[in-house]
Formats: C-alpha cells, sequence, structure tokens
C-alpha cells in the first residue's frame, strides 16, 4: 500500500464515521444518556454544582465536554451528534497512529481504526 498522508487518512476516518452514523443524526428522540449528558451541562453552565445540585454516577469529564460543545455549538442535538462522530474518527486515527508506531503495517493500522468505528457505531 502506497504511503498515505496522515491529514488524508484522518479525513478517511471521519467521512467513514459519519456516512455509520449519517442515520442517527436526525431522530429527534435522544437517549437516555444523551439527554442526561445535555440536562447535567446545561446546568453546569447556569452555574449548578455536579454531584451537589445534579448527581449522577459518571465523571465530571463527560459533562463538562458536552458544556464545552454546548457554549461553542449552541444546543443543537444535531451538531452535538456530529462532533461524537468526528470524536469517533479522532480516536480511530489515534488507533491508527498507535498501531504505526508499533511497527505495524499500514494496512494492518488502518483496519484497527477501520474496526473502532465499526464496532462504536453499530452497537451502540
Amino acid at each position: 500500500m502506497q504511503r498515505i498522508r496522515p491529514f488524508i487518512i484522518f479525513l478517511l476516518f471521519l467521512g467513514i464515521a459519519l456516512l455509520l452514523r449519517f442515520f442517527s443524526f436526525f431522530p429527534s428522540v435522544i437517549n437516555h444518556d444523551e439527554s442526561t449528558y445535555i440536562v447535567i451541562s446545561d446546568a453546569i453552565l447556569a452555574g449548578h454544582t455536579y454531584q451537589v445540585d445534579y448527581i449522577d454516577t459518571k465523571p465530571i469529564g463527560i459533562f463538562l465536554i458536552y458544556a464545552f460543545l454546548q457554549l461553542l455549538m449552541g444546543k443543537s442535538v444535531l451538531l452535538l451528534r456530529v462532533a461524537a462522530a468526528a470524536t469517533l474518527a479522532a480516536t480511530a486515527y489515534f488507533l491508527y497512529r498507535a498501531k504505526l508506531s508499533f511497527g505495524s503495517r499500514q494496512e494492518a493500522a488502518f483496519a484497527s481504526g477501520l474496526a473502532y468505528l465499526f464496532l462504536n457505531s453499530i452497537f451502540t
């Protein structure tokens, strides 16, 4: 396989992630986890304290990420879902790079990123 530029690999992962999750972007119904992330992150932005005013079993990190995304993009569920797909693509790319750093061939590294995308887009 010819050596492909890293940015092109990332764009491939991003395109695949968006394609795999495309039909999940538009349902207006949100699931329990997604609604919890949005409600608690909105409360954090309003000045409430996590685990005092709002309680959940998850670490605060996911709520801070959602709060940051709400600051950047507003309260659009569609944009939050696109950001989740972009995060999956970035993680697939980092997995690809890690596999390369361990001496794997580019094909095997790309396959590991693809497997990550498929497993996280189909079973979640």
